[in-house]
């Protein structure tokens, strides 16, 4: 058969299953079955309009296509003779868009994706339509089946994504839609309305309408945020989802409204109008900071049509010098859903700014009471990151201007668990029980708005109450991990609810939170289950993270196996931390960023934590918008005053120069570089190398080569601290810089570690 050229675009391909055969579809209606190998046209099979799917079954005897006129025809490979026709999808003569097939894996049904956005279900013996549902508001572009035929997966050309259950056939059911967005971010939503999203739901893509009325993702987020929802929906995370109604209706937040403002210029007026779903909490926040948890006064009717408001911040502590930004938002009675904000400014004192100052609050606990809940790394972790701190922020903010107060229960320190003990850093070193860290967190509530508030926890965490439960902080006085005494919960642990109540008092706008915590028990998880962090300490998180407008940090081990399994003598995420701050992640190589500090951990502790179980990429929460701030300047001499131990040398990336023309001609900087992170990347390098410039305990290759016809001959010279650790040279041919590159890299890290370990000895 003369069959060897379209006469049109090719708009769809399928190999058979032993991939001997290419199925062709075009433009022109035809379909040309191939030898896969040869190339040669087998056969030529002729449709009615321009194919744009085909899907062979898995054994590879029958073939489905779907066309421009939304038909969808079975074939038999071997005649060539066609089989049954599926008809049921409209079909738009405007829209150049065919349908979509795929087999399911068994070969017992077919799936079709239309212009109308339906997602149809046939039976491929029969030719009987099983179900047709509404998936997409645009054409179905695309189909695909899990390998057990349980779950079917349509892309849409309205830019998203829906997924099925399709284990009865006859009645599919949708599991959630995916969509994706122009800036990089995504939303996962199921049926129910539950959602999860980039930015803990903060995006400005994905809305409800309701009537008039537009409700974005983040103002759901009080019910129906869900992290970690598609891996829940697929099974992959066994943690369950948290129960809520199904987001067939909206009781509306009310309207508000503001009011001409009162004579003396200090209060401002509100009006809010119910609109169905009551007057719920009404909460002030003054730059990005929450002020007033609910500023209704008690004598509010929840059920009033209209009610009116006086709010007065003009003398508030979180006011700054100059303008501020002071916004106002209604709950609904039910207290699930949320408005916009309404926005004012309101001018603080006309003073000059005084200059900043840094609140430090550590808290580290290695020693509980009794044995049961004992670690080895926590009052050590804390002791190195307030003596990080310390050393950054004195040089940023001025010694006299940084207040740290450092809290740790060691099992070197004597048993004085409300008693002063010793001196450790620049106050005196405290037992961190619960009345002692309210105490540390009473006084920072001196620092003024344009004060910095680092807060720093590590211990045991755990997650208690269930779907819709809270994180809670296990404390010096703790004896165990469980939590079901409400007694036991007051005493000896601190919820992320009161952290969250304890730092909205402290008048602080830029803040910072880690916690390195471990899960306090075998009762909470399996040890050694990798796992994400439990969705009730992510919910709990951003919802300090939105009142607060913090920067939050949280996370490294599932339980606390994981947590001492650390080769590196700390939590990974601490030591991640103080990493950072020995020059890995310093902006304009000195000031320590919170967000890119933060970033920096986030990756790091999966590099360090390979082969661990128990271990997850840690949490980072961020205010939407809101611009990240320095909690220190380091200087070289500085960062070597960080506590960290190496476990293995560093290796920062090399430079190379052609002598004469004093830049790198032959590009083998990149390739040397390039090979070095290789040959690090696995557990058991003998060598970490960083892409970082200047950190005070990695080794650097500097080196200089002529050339002469194919002959490169290098002069190199291995540095630490600035200091020469070895000279030495290397010639090799530019015609393989490939292997010259892959000699030096071996070299280098020879002598790396041989230095590296007389250094130990």
């Amino acid at each position: 058969m003369n069959a060897t050229a379209h006469q049109g675009a090719v708009l769809a391909l399928a190999y058979s299953p032993d991939g001997k055969l290419l199925a062709t579809g075009a433009l022109d209606g035809r379909i040309v079955l191939r030898d896969a190998g040869t190339g040669e046209a087998r056969m030529e099979l002729k449709h009615d309009a321009a194919v744009f799917s085909l899907a062979f079954n898995s054994e590879g005897t029958t073939l489905v296509s779907g066309d421009l006129d939304q038909n969808i025809y079975l074939w038999d490979v071997a005649t060539g003779a066609r089989g049954k026709c599926f008809k049921g999808h409209l079909k738009p003569g405007h829209v150049e868009k065919g349908a979509s097939v795929q087999f399911t894996p068994d070969g017992k049904h077919i799936a079709s994706g239309g212009t109308d956005g339906t997602v149809r279900l046939w039976d491929t013996a029969t030719g009987k339509q099983l179900a047709s549902v509404q998936g997409h508001a645009g054409p179905v572009a695309s189909i695909a089946f899990n390998h057990m035929s349980t779950m079917l997966a349509a892309g849409s050309n309205d830019a998203s994504a829906s997924i099925w259950d399709v284990r009865e056939p006859a009645s599919p059911a949708k599991i959630c839609n995916l969509y994706s967005f122009p800036d990089d971010t995504w939303a996962v939503v199921d049926s129910l309305g539950r959602f999860d999203a980039a930015n803990g739901g903060d995006i400005p893509w994905l809305h409800w309408v309701i009537g008039l009325e537009s409700v974005a993702l983040s103002q759901l987020k009080e019910r129906y945020f869900e992290p970690n929802l598609l891996p829940k929906l697929m099974g992959a995370d066994a943690e369950p989802l948290r129960d809520v109604p199904s987001l067939t209706s909206v009781e509306l937040y009310p309207d508000v409204e503001l009011l001409p403002s009162e004579p003396n210029g200090e209060q401002v007026r509100i009006r809010l109008t119910n609109r169905g779903g009551g007057i719920g909490r009404v909460v002030v926040s003054i730059n990005g900071k929450e002020a007033d948890a609910d500023a209704r006064g008690e004598r509010l009717d929840p059920h009033a049509p209209v009610q009116e408001l006086s709010i007065d911040v003009t003398k508030h502590a979180f006011l700054k010098p100059g303008e501020n930004v002071c916004e106002v938002q209604a709950y609904n009675e039910a207290g699930y859903l949320v408005g916009r904000q309404l926005r004012w400014v309101c001018q603080g004192s006309k003073k000059v700014a005084a200059a900043p100052q840094l609140w430090a609050i550590v808290a580290g606990i290695s020693d509980y009471q009794g044995d049961a809940l004992d670690l080895r790394f926590a009052a050590k972790d804390a002791a190195d990151v307030a003596v990080a701190v310390q050393v950054g922020a004195a040089r940023l903010f001025g010694a006299d201007k940084v207040h740290m107060r450092l809290l740790m229960a060691s099992h070197q320190m004597p048993d004085e668990r409300d008693q002063s003990a010793s001196p450790a850093t620049s106050d005196q070193r405290t037992w961190p029980t619960r009345q002692n860290l309210m105490r540390a967190f009473e006084e920072a509530k001196a620092a003024r708005a344009d004060d910095v508030l680092l807060v720093y926890l590590a211990g045991h965490g755990v997650n208690h109450g269930g779907q819709d439960g809270d994180y809670y902080y296990l404390t010096a006085d703790a004896r165990t991990g469980n939590l079901a005494d409400p007694a036991i919960r007051q005493q000896t642990s601190i919820s992320s609810r009161e952290l969250t109540e304890w730092i909205r008092l402290i008048p602080a706008l830029k803040q910072a939170v880690i916690l390195d915590t471990c899960a306090a028990g075998r009762f909470m998880e399996k040890l050694g289950e990798s796992r994400t962090i439990p969705a009730s300490q992510a919910r709990a998180l951003e919802r300090l993270k939105d009142r607060m407008g913090t920067y939050i940090l949280a996370g490294s081990a599932a339980d606390a196996v994981s947590y001492e399994s650390s080769r590196y003598g700390q939590g990974l995420l601490t030591y991640s931390v103080l990493f950072g701050m020995r020059g890995a992640a310093l902006r304009e190589e000195g000031f320590v960023d919170v967000a890119r500090l933060f970033e920096h951990a986030a990756d790091y502790v999966p590099q360090l934590a390979t082969g661990l179980g128990g271990i997850q990429r840690p949490l980072i929460a961020s205010p939407t918008g809101g611009s990240s701030f320095d909690i220190g300047l380091l200087n070289p001499i500085d960062r070597e005053r960080i506590p960290l131990a190496l476990t293995r040398p560093l290796v920062q990336p090399v430079n190379l120069d052609e002598e004469d023309m004093f830049r790198d001609t032959l590009e083998i900087t990149n390739t040397v570089n390039a090979t070095l992170r290789d040959q690090s990347a696995s557990p058991e390098a003998s060598i970490m190398f960083i892409d970082a410039r200047d950190h005070p305990d990695a080794y650097e290759l500097r080196g200089r080569y002529t050339i002469d016809g194919d002959r490169v001959t290098m002069a190199l010279k291995l540095f630490l601290r600035k200091e020469t650790v070895n000279s030495f040279k290397l010639s090799g041919r530019r015609s393989d810089i490939e292997a010259l590159a892959s000699e030096l890299a071996t070299n280098t890290v020879g002598l790396v570690v041989e230095h590296f370990n007389r250094l130990q000895v």
